[in-house]
């Protein structure tokens, strides 16, 4: 686990930058039981994390219906019919746009049935795994409230067939970033009284590891950042960030890591890679139709050819 100071010194705020991987959260879920969270007014409150099911902010039941359920994301994954069903759908529409993205002012072309029927001109079908880039694929999991669980969905549809397309012939990481610009404030510690701004990355998937598509589906499900997000951000007695701190009213905003101040210089420092591809939060238009969210996968591949090309 990492946690980084970043930004200029202030008197009523700090700024981190959070890592973890999705083995060290299943070992700091162990045990978790939430009932109370400490509030940034010093009182305890409910823990969210553990609230009433909603349909509209936890997906289906089985995995929203409270805390344990939720948990059961990590150890079984997700892919149940709905997500099944936007699945196919993005495969479906995926396969039939037979456009052709223009790369380069030189006109190099990204020609994406070729890709799929592994035509050897297509750059990821002749490099040797050795030589391979690496490439990080960052998400956007942190949404504010009324994101529609069928955006959720649909974002995991285009990270997956990124991963899955980008794997072939390169070494792939995935990363899902929960940014909050409001978390709340310090309760101990040297900084108690100030607010707190982070940028936190998980990483789903690292170069050394194999793609599962379930493992993903679970950790792009709404009810993992709406119930597992929110007991991280509940921060028990300090565990998760070292010092004790007390949630906003809300659980705060959901931001981005370059709101938060991370730039790409650091997020590299932070997670070397060759290139590296950031995908926007569920509640971007590009995730309110499959016909939107495939142009937005075709994109972000014509972006990594842009830059093997270069």
């Amino acid at each position: 686990m990492l946690m980084r100071r970043i930004g200029r010194k202030s008197k009523n705020k700090t700024t981190h930058v959070w890592a973890s991987d999705f083995g060290e959260l299943l070992e700091m879920m162990e045990g978790e039981a939430p009932t109370e969270a400490l509030r940034s007014n010093g009182e305890m409150g409910s823990a969210d994390s553990n609230s009433e099911f909603s349909k509209s902010f936890h997906g289906d039941k089985k995995f929203g219906e409270n805390f344990e359920s939720a948990k059961r994301l990590m150890t079984r994954g997700y892919q149940p019919d709905a997500m099944k069903g936007a699945f196919s759908d993005f495969d479906t529409q995926f396969e039939a746009t037979e456009e052709v993205i223009k790369m380069s002012e030189e006109g190099y072309d990204f020609d994406i049935p070729s890709l799929l029927s592994g035509d050897d001109e297509v750059w990821f079908d002749t490099a040797k795994k050795g030589d391979a880039p690496s490439i990080h694929i960052v998400y956007e999991g942190c949404a504010n409230a009324g994101v529609d669980a069928m955006n959720f969905y649909i974002q995991s549809a285009v990270v997956n067939k990124l991963a899955e397309i980008l794997s072939e012939e390169a070494h792939i990481k995935v990363s899902a970033t929960y940014s909050n610009s409001r978390l709340g404030k310090w309760m101990s510690g040297a900084d108690k009284g100030k607010e707190i701004s982070m940028a936190m990355y998980i990483t789903m998937k690292d170069y050394d590891e194999a793609i599962d598509l379930r493992r993903l589906g679970g950790a792009s499900h709404p009810s993992f950042f709406r119930r597992l997000m929110f007991n991280v951000w509940e921060n028990r007695d300090g565990r998760m960030f070292g010092e004790k701190s007390g949630i906003n009213y809300g659980y705060g905003r959901a931001s981005t890591t370059k709101e938060i101040g991370v730039t790409d210089e650091l997020e590299n420092e932070l997670f070397e890679s060759d290139i590296v591809l950031h995908l926007p939060a569920p509640s971007d238009g590009h995730y309110y139709s499959v016909e939107d969210a495939v142009r937005l996968c075709k994109k972000k591949l014509a972006e990594v050819n842009a830059l093997k090309v270069q």
